[in-house]
């Protein structure tokens, strides 16, 4: 695409991605490194890089970048993290690793959406201001993912965000060619451009706390847990499979061990632990610690569980296997 703006003499700019972690589905960190830069000798004009977790590893890609020769501008690409599931899931399907201290941090967290969201913004703020104050960059490009919120927080951190002032009047203001009009303090209200209008301050609610609750039409609804392109990145592959659940399955006992060894969380014969089942992507919440016995007589007698959850009734939001949101709530389920 940026070979064929160069021969036909578009105007406008190109930008491309690059991996600071290296492409998935690259031979090579070098070779990932040649392919961008006959990217931006076919014409492009900029590098907008995606999502890592470690400044450094940023500035060793800008240096790597220069040491070949490409010399355009290359801008950080930086995800405030805004949930823990997400995150994980992002990173999965990224094919990206989590650094072992950002996963020790959020462990404790992960249901309290708020703390999670926190940590991402101070997180983020520490990113950019190593970055610009190192001078690999000039610039950052920040990952809305629908949710400005945070966004927004962090540029006030760094000290980049500029507020227009408030109108003194909710309407167009007039000069001197229109006297009369200029003179105007009442008109029809139009509640949205109120600062102090109720529709004014709420129209950040749709994102309280997340999307377990809101308006239905906004992009901060759910998240992209069930967006079907996510399962085909990130699935352990054929081998790995076969570890886990054994080369064949022959009998409806070889298909119950399976089931058995994810429960119990033990290697199979093979000194593999099962620790995913065809129908989900995730290992065992903790939660299942509390139904862990009557699970485990369920599938060694041919009731095989595919789904599950202990009844929860008024457990404080701050319990460790079932909690979640902020402080102080109850937590209910069937």
């Amino acid at each position: 695409l940026s070979h064929f703006f160069n021969l036909r003499s578009y105007r406008g700019g190109s930008a491309i991605s690059g991996y600071p972690t290296c492409h998935p589905e690259a031979p090579s960190y070098a070779a990932d490194l040649r392919y961008l830069k006959s990217k931006v000798d076919a014409g492009a004009q900029l590098i907008i890089t995606q999502l890592f977790f470690d400044a450094d590893v940023f500035e060793k890609f800008v240096h790597d970048c220069r040491e070949i020769g490409i010399t355009v501008p290359i801008i950080p690409g930086i995800m405030p993290i805004q949930s823990y599931e997400s995150i994980r899931r992002i990173a999965a399907v990224s094919q990206l690793t989590i650094p072992e201290s950002i996963l020790n941090t959020l462990e404790p967290i992960k249901h309290d959406d708020d703390a999670v969201r926190s940590f991402g913004i101070r997180h983020a703020v520490e990113m950019c201001r190593h970055i610009l104050s190192s001078g690999s960059a000039l610039s950052v490009h920040l990952y809305t993912m629908n949710r400005e919120s945070s966004c927004r927080e962090i540029l006030q951190e760094l000290g980049l965000w500029t507020r227009t002032p408030m109108r003194s009047m909710p309407w167009k203001s007039f000069d001197g060619n229109h006297p009369l009009r200029a003179k105007e303090d009442v008109r029809p209200i139009f509640w949205s451009t109120r600062p102090k209008a109720y529709v004014f301050r709420t129209r950040d609610w749709d994102e309280f706390p997340n999307g377990r609750w809101g308006n239905s039409s906004s992009p901060a609804f759910n998240d992209l847990a069930d967006y079907y392109l996510f399962y085909l990145k990130g699935q352990p592959t054929k081998d790995e499979q076969l570890r886990m659940y054994g080369q064949e399955l022959e009998s409806v006992e070889a298909v119950k061990k399976v089931f058995v060894g994810f429960i119990t969380q033990q290697p199979n014969e093979q000194g593999v632990k099962v620790t995913r089942l065809p129908w989900n992507e995730q290992d065992l919440d903790a939660e299942t610690n509390i139904i862990r016995d009557q699970l485990l007589w369920c599938n060694e007698n041919g009731i095989l569980t595919v789904n599950s959850q202990p009844s929860v009734n008024g457990a404080p939001s701050t319990d460790p296997l079932v909690g979640w949101g902020k402080p102080g709530g109850y937590c209910y389920q069937k």
